[in-house]
């Protein structure tokens, strides 16, 4: 949609990103308290609070091209930090992207016909990512995850073809890619409102980008206890939540379509934007869709004082000491919501407990309840490998009654 008028390598290449140095870039805080940060590719890093001095804008700029990127990251003009909600004042919105038309000048060399100084002058669209409430967000991780899914905005409306708009969208090459076919309540509208939002194509793609080519650092692994581990806690919360920090509970904001890894094909296409290879250890991970190596989900009972509670197993995914994933179950109620239930790092037993668990304490029996065990759920283990790809078991359904 979006064609570089110049068709020259990037300037600013991924292993590049390391060597940004202050001799690359410029820093200047004005008058009303804007801090800037400008790097030699002219990016601009703008920061409207205090949580974000100029002093630490770099680590903005690094994190940034931490995103694996190509000749699109020429075409970003800058990310804005604001305090509190966006403007419309929206509580949904942690973040946009806008774009905005801009103008350069290209000199012409035609001595003898023309000014030595001649300049044509041409349009030019370039993106801009706003993220707001930076005075809640105070480490680079707190930024990385928003900043990775707008850049995803960024790189996809730049790369993919023309008919990736609102109107002509089903035509689109991403669109088929993606089998996005098969689910009737694809959109093209840009809307906060929470049904549409997560159904848009504009956001899945987004989210595809952030999942295969995004930042580590906005992949964060939150761990979740289930109640058998939280029993003797004098206190405890019985139903565990997530946000969209919590990556490893919540990989994508559309749970009822496949992961991006698992769409055959999807890595393929996003990374033939880049200059580089795809690569071999994902292409392995690949190469089998119907790998008997994925974890698969099976459930007991147990009872104890007349109190059941049901052990959620699954077997290890096969991988070197490296490699070995962290696994993520949770599980879906019949009002489609997600609940965390237990995060399990390498070397611990890939087991979960949902429901009851009773302990005895001098001749009295002390119970512990997360109150799941009603109706049915269904269950899904998401497996993190330490480079943040992210793939997803078959789904296990478990009737309480």
């Amino acid at each position: 949609m979006h064609v570089p008028l110049l068709q020259q390598e990037p300037a600013f290449h991924k292993e590049d990103m390391q060597n940004i140095s202050e001799q690359d870039a410029s820093i200047s805080v004005s008058t009303d308290g804007r801090h800037s940060y400008k790097t030699k590719e002219g990016i601009e890093i703008i920061s409207y609070v205090d949580t974000w001095p100029e002093s630490r804008l770099r680590e903005v700029a690094e994190e940034l091209y931490r995103n694996r990127h190509g000749i699109e990251i020429e075409y970003l003009s800058r990310v804005e930090i604001y305090p509190g909600k966006e403007q419309s004042g929206n509580e949904r919105v942690s973040a946009s992207y806008d774009m905005e038309l801009h103008e350069i000048n290209i000199p012409v060399d035609l001595s003898g016909f023309l000014p030595a100084d001649y300049r044509i002058k041409v349009p030019l669209e370039k993106g801009v990512i706003r993220i707001y409430r930076g005075e809640e967000k105070t480490e680079i991780e707190d930024l990385a995850i928003v900043l990775s899914h707008e850049y995803g905005h960024h790189f996809t409306f730049f790369h993919f073809d023309e008919n990736f708009t609102s109107d002509k969208y089903k035509e689109s090459t991403y669109y088929k890619v993606r089998r996005l076919y098969q689910y009737p309540e694809v959109n093209g509208e840009a809307s906060y409102d929470e049904r549409i939002h997560r159904w848009s194509i504009f956001e899945i793609a987004a989210e595809d980008y952030h999942q295969l080519l995004g930042s580590p650092t906005g992949k964060k692994t939150t761990r979740y206890l289930d109640i058998s581990q939280k029993m003797g806690s004098p206190t405890y919360q019985r139903i565990n939540t997530a946000s969209r920090e919590d990556y490893n509970a919540i990989p994508q904001e559309n749970w009822n379509i496949p992961l991006a890894s698992q769409v055959e094909g999807l890595y393929e296409y996003f990374i033939s934007f880049l200059n580089e290879e795809p690569d071999a250890t994902v292409m392995n991970m690949l190469s089998d869709p119907e790998d008997t190596d994925m974890p698969v989900l099976s459930y007991r009972v147990e009872e104890e004082f007349n109190f059941k509670r049901y052990i959620i197993e699954w077997n290890e995914a096969a991988a070197e000491d490296s490699e070995k994933p962290v696994y993520t179950l949770v599980a879906f109620d019949n009002e489609n919501r997600l609940i965390p239930i237990k995060t399990v790092f390498p070397g611990e037993k890939t087991f979960a407990v949902v429901g009851t668990v009773t302990q005895i304490i001098d001749s009295y029996i002390y119970y512990y309840q997360d109150g799941l065990d009603r109706g049915s759920l269904d269950f899904r283990l998401y497996i993190q490998y330490p480079d943040g790809w992210v793939t997803a078991s078959e789904d296990l359904t478990v009737n309480f009654n």
